[in-house]
C-alpha cells in the first residue's frame, strides 16, 4: 500500500483537518490526523511530540474563544 496521496487528496485532507479541528471544534481528530512522533515547536510550553498536545492547546483555545467578548 502506498502512502503517497496526490495533490487533490492532499488538499482535501487539509480541508477536512481544518474544518474537524478548528471549525467544529473536535479535538479528538487530533488522534487521527496526527501521527505518534509528530512534533509541535510552536507549543506554549515549549517542544511536545504526539497528538495529545495539539488536541489540549485547542481544547484551551476553544474555552477561551467561547469566553471572548464580542
Amino acid at each position: 500500500m502506498s502512502t503517497e496521496q496526490t495533490l487533490e487528496q492532499n488538499k482535501r485532507f487539509i480541508r477536512n483537518h481544518f474544518e474537524e479541528f478548528v471549525n467544529r471544534k473536535n479535538s479528538a481528530v487530533a488522534y487521527q490526523n496526527f501521527a505518534t512522533d509528530f512534533v509541535d515547536h510552536d507549543e506554549p510550553d515549549g517542544e511536545s511530540v504526539g497528538p495529545e498536545p495539539a488536541k489540549r492547546m485547542m481544547e484551551n483555545v476553544y474555552i477561551k474563544g467561547s469566553n471572548a467578548i464580542l
